[in-house]
């Protein structure tokens, strides 16, 4: 009836656990095809170092970082290899978590999932200079092609924090797709697309995780109505419907 993930966590095996705790239309036929964009943001400590710099910030916020890197991201890894996830999701990493935490960002790579770049100390935009945002966009693609043996496409600014400078700088390291939520067209199939973004600090809790495998085995039981896409793939296919 349950997988333990650790000593003190379980999460339930079969979707018919849900029972009728989450309520159905009454009907399940959709006018829309779901494009579920599920993230995981990997900040852990640099949450701290950039947008969340303050003067307060203390050893307790701190080891709220080094939870999220050495208990929240391997229950949330093994949660989506066990759903068979892993492979149709994004995780956006800090430079800083890469760094930090080599071992828990390895078990990221492995799951097979696409791998998106988050800043270093998850710098602001406004925090930097034009030369400091290309230092670190850089370092950080550098970082990634490092560790999964490409150039990664993709980018999300932490704190959605983007000026004037920021999408020349990406136009120049990266290969850009757009995190935006788009509606398009196929086989008279309206589609839309729900992004989820997860960050291990809080979704890696015992009491937490519980309710998002419950929320995964919910949408997947829509079947092919509702599909599990990586970023970057839905921005190749929003690509392809732009240039009919």
């Amino acid at each position: 009836m349950s997988s333990v993930l650790s000593d003190n966590f379980a999460v339930t095996n079969e979707a018919s656990d849900l029972g009728p705790s989450i309520p159905r239309p009454l009907t399940k036929h959709l006018k829309h095809r779901v494009r579920v964009a599920l993230s995981v943001d990997f900040d852990a400590i640099s949450a701290h170092l950039g947008t969340g710099k303050h003067p307060d910030n203390n050893m307790a916020d701190y080891s709220q970082g080094i939870f999220a890197g050495k208990v929240g991201v391997p229950r949330l890894v093994k949660l989506f290899n066990k759903l068979g996830l892993s492979e149709n999701m994004t995780w956006f990493i800090p430079g800083h978590s890469m760094e930090t935490f080599p071992a828990e960002v390895k078990q990221i790579v492995d799951s097979g999932c696409e791998i998106g770049l988050h800043g270093y100390s998850h710098e602001g935009a406004y925090q930097m200079t034009k030369d400091q945002e290309s230092d670190v966009l850089k370092k950080c693609v550098d970082l990634a092609t490092n560790l999964t043996g490409k150039k990664p496409i993709g980018y999300r600014a932490p704190l959605y924090q983007i000026r004037e400078t920021t999408i020349p700088l990406l136009e120049k390291f990266l290969w850009l797709w757009e995190n935006a939520d788009d509606e398009g067209s196929d086989e008279g199939v309206n589609d839309f697309i729900f992004p989820i973004v997860l960050h291990p600090d809080t979704s890696g809790m015992a009491h937490v995780i519980g309710m998002i495998e419950r929320m995964m085995l919910w949408l997947k039981s829509w079947g092919e109505e509702v599909q599990f896409c990586r970023y970057e793939d839905i921005a190749m296919e929003t690509k392809r419907q732009q240039a009919r």
